[in-house]
C-alpha cells in the first residue's frame, strides 16, 4: 500500500469513528456520563476529547476521578 492510500484510509476511518461516537452520545447526558460511556466503548481519551470538543487532560481527569469513586464506592 502506498503512504498516500494509507493516510486516506486512516482519515476515513477516523471520520467513521467520529460519526459513530456522535450517534452514541445522548444529548441529555452530562459530559461525565458521555466520557464514561465512550471509554467503555473502547475509545481512547484523545478520541473522546475530540468527539466532545474538550481537552484530553479534562477527559483524563474525569476518568481518574470516576475510577477512584468506583474503587471507594
Amino acid at each position: 500500500m502506498s503512504e498516500k492510500f494509507e493516510a486516506e484510509l486512516l482519515e476515513k476511518l477516523d471520520l467513521l469513528i467520529k460519526l459513530n461516537v456522535h450517534s452514541n452520545i445522548n444529548p441529555n447526558a452530562s459530559q461525565t456520563d458521555s466520557i464514561i460511556r465512550l471509554r467503555k466503548m473502547g475509545l481512547k481519551p484523545k478520541q473522546i476529547a475530540e468527539a466532545l470538543d474538550t481537552t484530553q487532560n479534562y477527559v483524563n481527569a474525569i476518568l481518574s476521578k470516576t475510577k477512584g469513586a468506583r474503587k471507594h464506592g
